[in-house]
C-alpha cells in the first residue's frame, strides 16, 4: 500500500466517524431560548413599573401589565437547554417570588398561571439529564 492509499484511507474513515462521538459539549451550538425569554420578561416588567411610577392613565398601564404577565407565562413555558440557563431560570425565579408578589408565580391576569406548574420539574429534568452526561 502506498502513502497515497493509506492518507485516503484515513480520511475515508474519519468521514465515516459517527457525529455522536464528537464530545457532548459540541453537539449543542444553539442558545438557550431561556436567556431570551428572561430579557424579554425583565423588559416588560420595567416598562409596566415605569407606566405605573409615572402615573399615567390607568389604561396602558393596565395594557403594560397584561403584557407583562403575558411575557411571564411565555417565560415560565420555555424549557431551558442547558445547565447555565436552569441556573438562570431558578435564580430569577427566585426574585421574582421573594422580592416581587409571590403570588404571581403562578397566576397570571387570565387566572391560574398553567406553564408556572410544572417549570421546576422541566427544570430537574434538564440537570439530571446532564448529570447523566457528565
Amino acid at each position: 500500500m502506498t502513502t497515497i492509499q493509506s492518507r485516503r484511507a484515513i480520511l475515508a474513515g474519519a468521514a465515516a466517524l459517527p457525529a455522536l462521538a464528537a464530545p457532548a459539549a459540541f453537539a449543542s451550538v444553539s442558545p438557550d431560548p431561556i436567556f431570551a425569554a428572561l430579557v424579554r420578561h425583565r423588559e416588560a416588567e420595567a416598562a409596566w413599573i415605569t407606566a405605573c411610577t409615572d402615573e399615567i392613565a390607568d389604561d396602558p398601564a393596565d395594557a403594560l401589565g397584561h403584557h407583562q404577565s403575558d411575557m411571564l407565562v411565555a417565560l415560565l413555558a420555555t424549557t431551558p437547554s442547558s445547565v447555565a440557563g436552569c441556573a438562570a431560570l431558578l435564580r430569577y425565579l427566585d426574585v421574582v417570588v421573594t422580592e416581587h408578589e409571590q403570588g404571581r408565580l403562578f397566576e397570571d391576569h387570565n387566572g391560574p398561571n398553567v406553564p408556572a406548574r410544572d417549570v421546576l420539574s422541566r427544570v430537574a429534568s434538564i440537570l439530571d439529564r446532564a448529570a447523566v452526561q457528565s
